[in-house]
């Protein structure tokens, strides 16, 4: 194996998380970023960041619409405007504010999704939207022919709300209104639903709203490079299905994501996003150190060892960070400079 790309949103934390855990053992992560070459311009959204590298051909300033290549198949609709994405989510209450917890810990079932989606049915219904479940955290909705329901609204994407009062991210737009009335009648029903009510008895958070965004425009993908890719996340894995990967496999299956067979291998892992955008140090932090110990440390072995040459970190704060062991003369200019450890990256304007 030659190139291993990482994306990993919420890697390098928060500024403020930077003094909490400075001079704790994290040897992986401060080694990588010791051999760190340069830092490169990268996206700031995962989704963009990640079609871009499967090879989605995409204009300066547009955003590829996920859920037009997550639907289009299943639908059979080919326009862009007509797809959105419906995430079910918990809102926290908090003085007076509705407060967007996410998806972290939902640990949705399919027959949860199953219920929910025959009782939204009439609303969707209704409006002429139909409804369809890629998988427990991604809905897809594919709307009427009648022009601008998509195209007159502002969305804000789902990451950028985590931890937030959901109140000042509502859609906008000439049709803002009627997506915000559409948000309200689901809140209602799903909040009368039977499967939250046992949710709630067994002490989970109940699925009380959808998030909808994702407008964007229709993208195809080149052949890809890529041998192997590796996720939890069951919509990103569907994602590199589109883009014609088949060696796609699981983090959490125990696979060895960085085995010598592959020469090009890209990995997706999301278990600090969440817990980053709520602030949740702690979370975040015994996060950062199972990635440390199950793919940081193994990955400096390989670099070591030569079996991989270059290790390309998109962390989603704008950056991408490309690492290399250093070696002969540049090794030992390398040992005249100040070494950046992961700590000192956290505390660099993101």
């Amino acid at each position: 194996m030659s190139s291993l790309s990482l994306l990993v949103p919420g890697l390098l934390g928060r500024l403020e998380f930077a003094p909490a855990i400075r001079g704790q053992i994290l040897p992986g992560l401060d080694q990588l970023f010791e051999w760190a070459v340069d830092s490169l311009p990268a996206a700031k959204q995962l989704d963009q960041q990640l079609i871009r590298l499967l090879g989605g051909q995409l204009k300066h300033g547009e955003s590829a619409s996920l859920a037009y290549l997550l639907g289009k198949s299943h639908f059979a609709v080919d326009q862009a405007s007509r797809y959105l994405i419906a995430s079910p989510v918990h809102l926290q209450a908090d003085s007076g504010r509705l407060l967007m917890h996410g998806q972290d810990g939902l640990a949705i079932e399919p027959d949860e999704v199953e219920q929910w989606l025959e009782e939204l049915l009439p609303i969707f219904s209704h409006h002429d939207i139909q409804v369809y479940g890629v998988s427990p955290e991604t809905w897809l909705l594919c709307l009427p022919e009648s022009p601008g329901l998509a195209e007159a609204a502002m969305f804000s994407e789902l990451s950028e709300v985590i931890g937030q009062d959901i109140h000042d991210y509502m859609p906008q737009g000439s049709q803002g209104m009627f997506w915000r009335s559409l948000i309200n009648e689901i809140q209602m029903q799903l909040h009368q639903s039977d499967a939250n009510t046992k949710r709630q008895a067994m002490g989970l958070k109940a699925v009380n709203s959808l998030w909808i965004y994702g407008a964007g425009v229709a993208v195809s993908f080149d052949t890809t490079s890529w041998d192997s890719f590796y996720s939890d996340d069951a919509t990103v894995r569907q994602l590199a299905a589109q883009a014609g990967l088949t060696n796609i496999g699981s983090m959490a299956s125990g696979e060895d994501v960085i085995d010598k067979k592959s020469h090009y291998r890209l990995v997706v892992d999301k278990r600090l996003a969440e817990s980053l955008a709520r602030g949740d140090l702690d979370h975040w932090y015994h996060a950062l150190q199972v990635f440390d110990e199950t793919v940081a440390t193994p990955i400096v072995e390989v670099l070591k060892e030569g079996d991989v040459k270059e290790v390309q970190i998109y962390p989603m704060n704008g950056h991408c960070y490309r690492i290399r062991k250093k070696r002969g003369l540049a090794k030992l200019i390398h040992g005249f400079r100040n070494k950046q450890n992961f700590v000192h990256n956290m505390s660099r304007v993101q």
